[in-house]
């Protein structure tokens, strides 16, 4: 496979071969492109794919070998697919490039990035079900996302951090209690919206969040008191994860001394207890996704944070449905 930013390049072959391997919707999450536009790529190409059914009937264990189509033609044939953050990515380049027109004196270029869409991007596959001033107006928005450093954090996240605060000064003094028992005596109406993350992981999911929040409500829609958000009666939940790294465990200086006790009885008593102590623990390691939905995600890659992803996150499929919900969505693939 070859690739560029915003583009995935395959054989017809492989692109066959994913296919059939793993159906067109799962190639569709692999690459990060639109189902619908992958799906008229392969007419186009004329690469077959399964049915609708064949999945179902090979996952149920029956004989679906009649079933597949063999590729025709050229098995080495390049194969261009647009990704979906790469629309957001060109209008960004555009802008830009209208800001610095304006900075050397050409007022000729309009700074307004909806006068600067060209056919070709306001024509691609993302946003595709929206007529084009809803894309226009959708995208806008995405591209002009970014943190706001030290503004006042949305009101749901302030909100939310106090919710936290609270609770963890009543779980201080559950846990300062003589007999504290965390399964028995922990208070209850535990925030579990950044439970899956760092202290660092939260403060940079804050202002991420804060970006997409005030966006969101630009569009039309609100941000409820559990982090999910709505657009007419629709409601979108969000989760928030940081992945972490096993690493083996480092005895600590109490369990080392649990560990000599073990020791000296073992000698006195072959019934002696052995101390229950972890081979590996399991560490934050500083790279975050968004969950969308129940499917959909988004998440730090090797050569882009989170924070360079605004524009990807509005336009995330599962996000559409925050966005423009009420303009209608095809569903999920």
């Amino acid at each position: 496979m070859e690739s560029e930013k915003g583009i995935v390049k395959l054989s017809r072959k492989q692109l066959y071969n994913d296919i059939w391997e793993m159906s067109v919707a799962g190639v569709a999450r692999k690459y990060n492109l639109n189902y619908a536009k992958l799906i008229e790529t392969c007419r186009v190409s004329d690469i077959p794919f399964p049915s609708s059914g064949y999945w179902t009937r090979r996952n149920c264990g029956k004989d679906v070998s009649s079933e597949i189509i063999l590729l025709s033609g050229a098995g080495d044939e390049i194969v261009e697919l647009l990704t979906n953050d790469s629309v957001v990515k060109r209008l960004r380049k555009n802008n830009n490039a209208n800001d610095m027109s304006i900075e050397q004196g050409n007022e000729d270029k309009s700074p307004n990035m909806i006068d600067t869409y060209d056919d070709s991007v306001i024509q691609s596959q993302v946003l595709s079900f929206l007529s084009k001033e809803e894309r226009i107006k959708v995208l806008a928005v995405a591209c002009n996302l970014k943190i706001e450093g030290n503004n006042r954090l949305h009101k749901a996240l302030t909100q939310y951090k106090k919710k936290i605060a609270d609770y963890n000064e009543q779980l201080k003094k559950a846990q300062s209690q003589r007999y504290y028992n965390p399964r028995y005596n922990k208070p209850a109406n535990e925030p579990s919206f950044f439970s899956e993350v760092s202290d660092e992981g939260t403060k940079r999911l804050m202002g991420i969040l804060d970006a997409l929040y005030k966006a969101i409500e630009k569009l039309g829609g609100t941000v409820n008191e559990d982090l999910s958000i709505k657009l007419n009666d629709d409601v979108v939940r969000l989760r928030v994860a940081e992945s972490k790294d096993k690493i083996k465990h480092e005895l600590t200086k109490q369990e080392a001394q649990e560990l000599l006790k073990y020791q000296d009885e073992l000698k006195r008593h072959s019934w002696a207890s052995k101390p229950q102590i972890r081979q590996y623990d399991h560490v934050f390691n500083g790279r975050l996704r968004i969950v969308f939905g129940e499917k959909s995600y988004i998440r730090d890659s090797e050569k882009e944070k989170l924070e360079d992803r605004l524009g990807d996150i509005a336009n995330e499929k599962d996000t559409c449905k925050i966005c423009v919900w009420s303009f209608g969505h095809p569903g999920e693939k």
